[in-house]
């Protein structure tokens, strides 16, 4: 997929983005608080995070203030324009790309981030995205935390979630090729009102233990 797609973008895809940054509101500050807390427990410095299905950037931010070069890429071209007007600062890259071009952004000892996406990546799409991060130092998956404990309100949300394609959270035990070097649950948008639960994993490749 090119980046250089010349045609105007509807006001239809920029009022989703406005929305989507309205939704932002409730549904993200505990998993940028969730992925702050775990770079910090596990002591992640100096690298370089390539935001998966990035949206319009709302991780980019975090990622300076952690010191950590940044690249999103989301096949959305509204919000990869929007992302680029509001995030200007050195360091920071923008791209418009799917599940097929995630390999040609990935270097080696890159940190890959899955925010809040594989829940909207068919089987076959996952597969193809996970396959292109074995360079990686490191792979974060944020998603729905889908199993017996989750309540039947819970359950109901992730139901009618617009991302199609929401696991059991056994899926994401482990990964080929890596092992969870941690792992946490959390509640969005807070503990106190648990519309949806989440976890919070990072994976590291085995061969780099060996």
């Amino acid at each position: 997929m090119t980046d250089s797609a010349q045609r105007p973008i509807p006001a239809r895809e920029k009022m989703a983005v406005a929305l989507y940054q309205l939704a932002s509101r409730v549904h993200w500050p505990a998993r940028e608080d969730a992925l702050r807390q775990a770079f910090a427990h596990l002591g992640l410095r100096g690298q370089r995070l390539v935001d998966i299905g990035c949206g319009p950037g709302l991780l980019a931010k975090a990622a300076r203030d952690l010191g950590f070069a940044y690249i999103g890429i989301d096949p959305d071209r509204a919000a990869i324009e929007y992302a680029r007007q509001k995030y200007t600062s050195e360091g920071v890259q923008f791209a418009v790309a799917d599940a097929s071009d995630v390999a040609d952004f990935i270097q080696a000892g890159d940190v890959a981030i899955l925010n809040g996406v594989s829940h909207h990546l068919s089987d076959h799409e996952l597969s193809l995205v996970l396959s292109s991060l074995t360079p990686c130092s490191g792979i974060f998956i944020l998603d729905h935390q889908l199993d017996q404990a989750t309540s039947r309100l819970n359950r109901l949300l992730q139901q009618k979630d617009r991302g199609r394609f929401v696991r059991p959270s056994t899926a994401f035990d482990s990964l080929p090729g890596y092992r969870t070097s941690y792992h946490v649950t959390f509640s969005i948008p807070s503990k106190s009102l648990p519309a949806w639960r989440y976890f919070c994993n990072f994976y590291v490749p085995v061969k780099a233990h060996t």
